[in-house]
């Protein structure tokens, strides 16, 4: 990585998609999205998308009840103890401290906390 932000940096290469590979690569990946609802019928559709509206408005209201009590225990400001809970990867989290300009890094410290244990990790496991 070091070595794609040296090289990107100093203008040497340049590492952006052309045009016609991102939209080659967005149809191919809607495509595959596209296919798992072949077959479903309208009023199944309609069922998944009023269970899965639930289940996220529930993610949500426990998310917002761990934030309200980790800013009124810990201090922190709202907006961090939500970016700090909310679900999905490390650019996210990241692209949203610097939106919000949070504190960053209590926003990555779950995933540097999982990180460790991760088999997979190759940062933290040296």
């Amino acid at each position: 990585m070091l070595a794609t932000a040296l090289l990107s940096g100093l203008d040497i290469a340049s590492l952006a998609l052309p045009s016609w590979g991102m939209n080659l690569m967005l149809w191919v990946l809607g495509s595959a999205i596209g296919s798992r609802f072949q077959g479903m019928t309208r009023r199944l559709l309609g069922r998944y998308l009023w269970q899965s509206g639930i289940a996220t408005l529930l993610a949500l209201v426990v998310l917002a009840v761990f934030a309200e009590l980790i800013h009124q225990t810990v201090g922190v400001g709202r907006d961090v103890a939500l970016l700090a809970l909310a679900p999905g990867g490390i650019g996210e989290m990241a692209i949203l401290a610097v939106a919000l300009i949070a504190l960053t890094l209590l926003a990555i410290l779950p995933f540097i906390a999982s990180c460790k244990d991760s088999p997979c990790c190759h940062v933290c496991s040296r």
